[in-house]
């Protein structure tokens, strides 16, 4: 009987492209099996990932990672969210969160206009906008939602931006209504909703229509104090600043009185108007300036700073009728067409 000696292999170690030694012998161990077929004289070396050691890998996911990836001790990131999972019995378990400004006021909801009632995460109109009380991070009852929604400074004027996640260009924002916070009990609380649901006054402000069945990130920004009122003006927390602009024509009665501008007495306990006034037939303007103050039941106007081009158009007085300090053009004396513009700052009281 003969023997054939096979000459040992050898080795590149540091992968240089120069042979550093030989191979001497090659050990099995945890995470390693080899196999030798003397069918076809090929060595296998396979790795098993179930027995590498804990965080030998880590991996990437939009979302949830799937439990068909990854290894036993492994780490999971999804890059959405900041959301960090560990591997254990080969499914994957929330581990911890990156924490991020952002973060704390985002979560993710699915749209739902079919009153089958809430499952996590879920919302729907029904007169309010319906928030399941888990939907919001850290949170697992409607209280401790309400408590989140507060400490962002939600209130009237809160913006609430819908942001699709499988199409983050597809964005809406809609605009809270009020300042109340629906929960089970309340008046206004839908009997459709459950205890564990909570509820805004929402309308929306810009892009599309929400849809069903679809999910979204939603982010809540605190309230910016700043509202766009129905007569065109803005209103910017405790001061109120309007730029009014109507036209009207005079009656040839030299006792013609206009209103150009109501202040609610109960709001409002002053204001500094600037007016500009124009006589469009004939090309001759006024502008001035005037102080208002009231007691609740009498104003009282300061009329200064009166520039005009050819001549006084009108004068301006004040009273207080039905609750609003009013400002008065006054003796308006002919038939032309006028155009005013009035610009308020006013105070609350």
């Amino acid at each position: 009987m003969g023997y054939i000696s096979v000459g040992r292999p050898l080795v590149d170690s540091d992968n240089d492209g120069t042979v550093d030694g030989i191979l001497n012998r090659l050990n099995a161990g945890s995470g390693m099996d080899i196999t030798y077929s003397s069918s076809t004289g090929v060595l296998t070396l396979a790795v098993d990932e179930s027995e590498l050691s804990i965080g030998t890998t880590v991996t990437y996911s939009s979302g949830t990672p799937s439990n068909a990836i990854g290894s036993n001790g492994g780490l999971a990131i999804d890059y959405t969210n900041g959301d960090i999972y560990r591997k254990d019995s080969n499914v994957w378990n929330l581990l911890d969160q990156i924490p991020s400004l952002r973060r704390t006021r985002m979560f993710t909801a699915s749209y739902d206009t079919s009153g089958n009632g809430f499952s996590a995460g879920k919302f729907k109109v029904d007169g309010e906008h319906y928030f399941h009380g888990n939907s919001f991070p850290n949170c697992t009852s409607a209280a401790e939602a309400e408590t989140y929604a507060n400490n962002l400074g939600f209130g009237l004027n809160s913006r609430i931006v819908f942001s699709q996640r499988d199409d983050p260009k597809d964005i809406s924002v809609f605009r809270a209504t009020s300042s109340t916070i629906y929960t089970s009990g309340d008046v206004g609380f839908s009997g459709s909703a459950g205890v564990s649901n909570i509820g805004f006054d929402l309308e929306k402000e810009s892009g599309q229509d929400l849809s069903t069945g679809v999910l979204y990130i939603v982010e809540i920004l605190p309230r910016m104090n700043l509202e766009h009122l129905t007569n065109g003006s803005v209103s910017l927390k405790e001061l109120n600043f309007d730029n009014i602009t109507f036209t009207f024509s005079g009656d040839a009665n030299t006792s013609t009185q206009f209103v150009i501008a109501n202040l609610a007495v109960a709001t409002y306990r002053s204001a500094k108007y600037h007016v500009q006034i124009a006589n469009t037939t004939d090309s001759s303007y006024q502008v001035s300036e005037l102080m208002l103050v009231h007691n609740g039941s009498t104003a009282t106007i300061n009329e200064y700073g009166v520039v005009y081009s050819d001549s006084i158009l009108a004068n301006i007085i004040t009273d207080v009728n039905s609750g609003n300090a009013r400002v008065i053009l006054n003796n308006v004396g002919d038939s032309d067409s006028y155009e005013v513009n009035i610009a308020v700052k006013a105070l609350t009281t």
